[in-house]
């Protein structure tokens, strides 16, 4: 037996001495309203941080639930309970238990991509390599790599809908690495096959090799791990607090990532959920010192919300050192505008 099937194995038993749920599971997302605004999360599920002297074993069981997994690092666990129970009125008599340092439904968002006419995706899809490679030129990539050495071992990790893992333009490239689907708890086992397109994209972005196909990325020595932390829906996908903040700890503590991508936001401050995720923000940004984490700033080119507010957790860029707000530009270097955007 390979020493990795032990590995999962013993994982496995670990799990089930723990009390932990392994049951298969295909994640649902629900909403309620919350002052006019519609709030996903995913049914069935809590997030708590306890206190250090609550015995989180026998304290689960208790409220209906079972363990799903944990993230000892920063003391967070995951519960699952049957997806007929509402989880709401519980979250929200937890809240209040002295047990608990914290608590939080399983918050989904969606992706906030670029709101471009059907006719603007057409054109964006027939412009030639020449067009589409511009952003090499204006940050000054193609330079960068005749000074970088080749072999380089920094890793960088993308967290997104996941990749196509057929598609061509990637295949025998040893550089790009498949982690996993986050959402398919415990076992984390899942191919983290992209459903979307975002993912895809954005790994092409960063790394398609060059010559191996029409498009080069930026990236030509470092290594990549594409890890999925979106549901499975093609149309309105997903990402899920839980899964990012388990994949985050997962490629910087354990896969040794410098630079994590995370192309998505739209979190608020004033939307609970948020201390999950900011543990695990926390945690990169004192525990691993040089590592940056890539956020999207959302692309709307609204100047109002540049000034205003940028959406989480791109705007933890304002308080924590490892994390850098990206927006998109134009080939002008000028701020992205999806109403004036035309192609070239």
């Amino acid at each position: 037996m390979c020493a990795y099937a032990r590995a999962i194995i013993c994982f496995s038993l670990l799990l089930s001495s723990l009390g932990f749920a392994q049951e298969d599971y295909e994640i649902q997302i629900g909403s309620f309203d919350v002052d006019g605004s519609e709030v996903h999360y995913v049914l069935g599920e809590l997030l708590i941080k306890p206190t250090a002297d609550l015995d989180v074993s026998s304290f689960v069981p208790n409220l209906g639930g079972a363990l799903l997994d944990s993230i000892p690092r920063i003391g967070w666990y995951r519960l699952r309970f049957p997806q007929d129970v509402d989880v709401v009125p519980l979250w929200d008599e937890l809240r209040d238990d002295a047990r608990l340092r914290a608590v939080s439904l399983n918050l989904a968002f969606p992706l906030l991509e670029p709101d471009m006419s059907e006719s603007q995706v057409q054109d964006a899809e027939c412009q030639t390599r020449d067009e589409i490679q511009w952003p090499l030129t204006i940050t000054g990539a193609d330079q960068a790599w005749r000074k970088v050495p080749r072999g380089t071992n920094v890793l960088i990790a993308i967290l997104d809908t996941g990749c196509d893992t057929d598609h061509p333009e990637y295949a025998r490239c040893s550089r790009i690495e498949y982690g996993y689907d986050w959402t398919d708890a415990p076992s984390y086992l899942g191919w983290p096959e992209d459903y979307h397109g975002h993912g895809t994209r954005r790994l092409g972005e960063i790394a398609a090799p060059n010559g191996n196909g029409e498009i080069a990325g930026i990236n030509q020595n470092c290594r990549v791990r594409v890890e999925k932390v979106f549901n499975d829906d093609p149309y309105e996908p997903k990402w899920i607090i839980s899964a990012v903040a388990w994949a985050l700890e997962d490629v910087v503590f354990n896969r040794g990532a410098r630079v994590v991508n995370c192309s998505f936001g739209g979190a608020l401050p004033q939307t609970s959920g948020f201390p999950l995720l900011r543990d695990a923000f926390m945690d990169v940004n004192n525990n691993s010192p040089g590592t940056v984490i890539l956020c999207s700033s959302g692309n709307t080119g609204d100047d109002r919300v540049i000034v205003d507010y940028i959406a989480f957790p791109a705007a933890w860029s304002c308080s924590l050192e490892c994390v850098i707000a990206v927006g998109a530009s134009t080939q002008l270097d000028s701020v992205f505008r999806p109403t004036e955007w035309r192609p070239g």
